[in-house]
């Protein structure tokens, strides 16, 4: 019985790698509707692998200028390689009870033992070759805060509108920006926004390393750095920072409520706040 199963185990998984080669090679044939490239004759829907049209690609990208597409990967798999993967985990079952229930192999039925391993390994990493990688929104999280509008009394009043005009414009235009705190040579003189528990900025090792290095420092993911601590004027559940210094201990902190948050274009608009503030503040 078991040297019986153990012939009849070859054929039938050369059938299943026969229908599982044709599926994985399918080449691609014409764009769709829609601007994905569909499979030709075979197994399933088409291959999984997406190219977006231009016009589409534009507006998304458009999209991220106003800060209000965030990205991660989502994958999925199509019908074509969902049989693949139904293939290729069959074959290995029955390569592994094959050789369960069989006593002594003879050479050719272990040359074909391995013949049938390699291409259901092959079946199944096409599957991640073609897996299909699609932009999802990132989710926000509501701050932790209360919020404020201050600016320093000891300043002109043009001086405060300038400082509050440049604050809310950036909120506005940056659509996860929450928070705006800027010190200037060590004294806090705005807080806009929802911001933490601490009334004064402190300036921390990072915000020191960015002043001293007069470089804009951007921590993408704010909650994962041990340096957060530091950040205690700032929500406690802030995602994302900009540190955008303008002088000795002087700089421009921006939160927001996402995880990489902050676009191409959010970041080159810091320093162009930040030398309207320095202007404002050293005229």
């Amino acid at each position: 019985m078991a040297c019986r199963a153990g012939r009849a185990v070859p054929w039938l998984l050369l059938v299943i790698v026969m229908c599982g080669s044709t599926a994985a090679f399918v080449p691609p044939s014409t764009m769709g509707s829609n601007g994905c490239f569909r499979g030709g004759a075979g197994f399933g829907q088409g291959v999984g692998l997406s190219l977006r049209p231009h016009g589409k690609e534009l507006a998304a990208r458009q999209q991220l200028q106003r800060g209000a597409m965030q990205v991660r990967c989502e994958v999925k798999i199509s019908g074509n390689d969902q049989f693949l993967v139904a293939a290729g985990s069959l074959s290995l079952a029955l390569l592994m009870g094959n050789r369960l229930m069989t006593g002594e192999l003879a050479a050719a039925q272990s040359r074909v033992d391995l013949l049938g391993v390699a291409v259901s390994s092959v079946m199944l990493l096409t599957v991640f070759a073609r897996a299909d990688v699609q932009a999802r929104e990132k989710q926000s999280v509501k701050l932790a805060g209360v919020e404020q509008d201050e600016v320093d009394t000891a300043l002109s009043e043009v001086s405060q509108q300038l400082l509050r005009f440049a604050a809310q414009t950036y909120l506005k235009v940056a659509a996860s920006t929450k928070c705006v705190a800027v010190v200037h040579r060590g004294k806090t003189v705005l807080r806009q926004g929802i911001m933490g528990r601490a009334q004064q900025v402190e300036l921390g090792p990072i915000v020191d390393k960015a002043c001293s290095d007069k470089s804009q420092a951007y921590l993408a993911d704010l909650q994962i750095l041990p340096g957060r601590k530091e950040f205690t004027y700032l929500p406690v559940n802030t995602q994302a920072v900009i540190i955008e210094p303008f002088g000795e201990s002087s700089a421009l902190i921006i939160g927001a409520d996402k995880v990489r948050a902050f676009t191409g274009l959010d970041l080159a608009m810091a320093p162009v706040m930040a030398r309207l503030v320095q202007q404002t503040l050293e005229p």
